[in-house]
């Protein structure tokens, strides 16, 4: 008998113009997303992993997510914040499936500003159906990646 290899997608965003509001765009790979814009941001608080355009909460949300069509079993994204991002996954039901967050990390530019290195966060559970981002402040989310079962 031989086992089927997941597929792996990764995400960099580049294809986004700058304040376009993410939805759909991805749906023929698989995945929705609710609650997200793009941006290219111009604070070297927030550095993208790659490229220039990165996903952000919309508006005064500080959370967005990501729906499967068909349950992931490995899903994640490099983050870049001032503070903690937490990762949290569900499955179809929205049953917990588990969660992991960033480290605090907050290095000084010489102007007193905080910055933020882009630190990867991934969770490897069968069923993820979703993923939600979220922090109490503003972050920056790039290169999303996930593996679908065929």
């Amino acid at each position: 008998m031989e086992l089927a290899s997941p597929r792996l997608i990764r995400l960099d965003f580049e294809d986004l113009t700058a304040f376009e509001r993410v939805t759909d765009q991805y749906r023929h790979m698989g995945i929705r997303f609710s609650g997200a814009i793009a941006i290219e941001p111009s604070n070297p608080g927030f550095t993208a992993k790659s490229g220039s355009t990165v996903l952000m909460p919309m508006g005064n949300l500080m959370s967005l997510s990501a729906y499967f069509d068909k349950p992931s079993c490995w899903a994640g994204a490099f983050v870049s914040s001032t503070r903690i991002v937490v990762l949290t996954a569900y499955n179809r039901e929205g049953h917990f499936l588990g969660q992991t967050s960033t480290v605090a990390n907050q290095p000084s530019l010489p102007d007193g500003q905080s910055e933020s290195l882009p630190q990867q966060l991934e969770l490897n559970r069968h069923g993820i159906a979703k993923v939600e981002f979220h922090s109490y402040v503003p972050f920056t989310l790039d290169d999303f990646f996930f593996a679908l079962m065929p």
